[in-house]
């Protein structure tokens, strides 16, 4: 645990170095990190737990969003439970996602690791009548979902591996999708990783720069009433078929 002597010299020394506004700009960039660390290890480590008092006493008007953000977080899980939980959803609700929990999945994805960090993804949106209609000329896996998100990746900046046979992108690209796919549990949200479409197609309806790379749709929303994960979810092979020690 801190000692409050040491809050106070740390408090003044930072109040010193950086104005408000770069404070709350700190604070809110930092946010969305501490949440998924809070939903992924189940509590904050106490460097942390200091560092949200610290955002706290520094930023005015901050404590009861940091409060009800970090530290009540009602829906708070480990990363294993998120992974068991979390299930192909093929049946949604027409009740649009909130911006807030649209953010913190965006950031998620933001956050992702990409090959010498040139995060090449870029993620579109579809939530309009007109560019979910484009979507459901490519597919019948958007299931009634308010919000789709295309993963792309910009093909002329990515890591060539050595050998100069392959590249990072896809790869990249998926980090990206998963770590997307993951936090829309963790808010809440259902999800269907759809890959059964033409993404050239998909790719021309869309107008999307001839550098970029289609590498999934995200269907995205509320779940129906009744909708539940698939007869064969459950199935994992043991772990001894799919790890092996060298």
């Amino acid at each position: 645990m801190w000692k409050e002597s040491e809050r106070i010299q740390t408090n003044e020394r930072i109040r010193q170095q950086l104005s408000e506004e770069e404070t709350v700009g700190i604070l809110e960039r930092a946010t969305t990190s501490l949440i998924i660390i809070r939903n992924l290890f189940g509590e904050l480590p106490n460097f942390m737990e200091y560092y949200c008092y610290l955002c706290i006493k520094l930023v005015n008007n901050k404590d009861e969003y940091m409060q009800k953000i970090i530290k009540e977080n009602p829906t708070a899980q480990t990363l294993l439970e998120v992974a068991r939980d979390r299930y192909s959803c093929r049946s949604f609700k027409a009740e649009q996602v909130s911006k807030e929990q649209l953010d913190y999945i965006l950031e998620a994805g933001r956050l992702a690791p990409t090959a010498k960090n040139l995060q090449e993804q870029h993620v579109y949106v579809c939530q309009t009548p007109e560019s979910l209609a484009k979507i459901d000329e490519v597919t019948r896996s958007r299931y009634g979902a308010p919000t789709c998100l295309v993963v792309t990746w910009d093909t002329e900046n990515t890591y060539i591996y050595p050998g100069e046979k392959y590249n990072s992108g896809a790869e990249d690209a998926t980090i990206v999708a998963t770590h997307i796919m993951l936090a829309a549990q963790v808010v809440g949200l259902g999800s269907c990783w759809v890959n059964a479409f033409d993404p050239d197609k998909l790719h021309q309806l869309l107008s999307l720069p001839a550098n970029e790379r289609i590498l999934m749709i995200l269907s995205l929303g509320i779940p129906s009433e009744g909708a539940k994960p698939s007869s064969r979810h459950a199935d994992r092979k043991p772990i001894e078929e799919t790890v092996t020690y060298l």
